[in-house]
């Protein structure tokens, strides 16, 4: 996937959107409670993951926003439970790692984010929803690589849903 990262900067909470494309069944309370005793303690260890909102995407958000002219909006690739408890404890910012990637490229990104984390059949097909969208010649084969499942998984995914079909040498079943 073509990815730029740049440097972990702080960014103000008040710019970044919670990622519409979370895996998980939702938010789980009580790890978000855990995760902010921890991060009262110990800090922020790891950054979450982010990327800057293009106009035209700023344009189409919800029009109870209110958004400062020349602010960057930023929209979570990854680490949901570590900007909820970033609020709860009142941080003003948050570290986090802006990633120079498409809408697509980012829930491929959030996916692969949360690999061996609780998620639901459902989120397993997005995740290769996702990445046979960003790499449509890729073969079923690559694609279970790269979001660690099986191949039957990703034929089975593809013929369940509206998924795009693997179109080359060796990639359906």
């Amino acid at each position: 996937m073509p990815e730029t990262i740049s440097q972990t900067i702080e960014i103000p909470l008040d710019q970044i959107l919670l990622n519409d494309n979370n895996l998980r069944d939702g938010i789980n309370q009580d790890y978000v409670a855990t995760l902010s005793v921890s991060m009262a303690v110990d800090g922020q260890k790891n950054a979450i993951k982010v990327r800057r909102l293009p106009a035209v995407e700023i344009a189409n958000l919800p029009l109870n926003l209110t958004i400062p002219k020349g602010v960057d909006i930023y929209r979570n690739v990854g680490g949901d439970h570590r900007y909820l408890a970033a609020r709860k404890l009142g941080w003003a910012t948050i570290k986090a790692i802006v990633l120079d990637v498409t809408a697509q490229e980012a829930v491929l990104e959030g996916h692969l984010d949360n690999q061996g984390q609780p998620k639901t059949w459902f989120a397993n097909y997005r995740a290769i929803e996702a990445t046979a969208v960003v790499y449509p010649k890729m073969t079923q084969q690559a694609i279970a690589d790269k979001v660690m499942t099986t191949r039957v998984q990703v034929n089975q995914a593809q013929q369940d849903t509206t998924l795009p079909q693997c179109r080359c040498p060796g990639g359906n079943l």
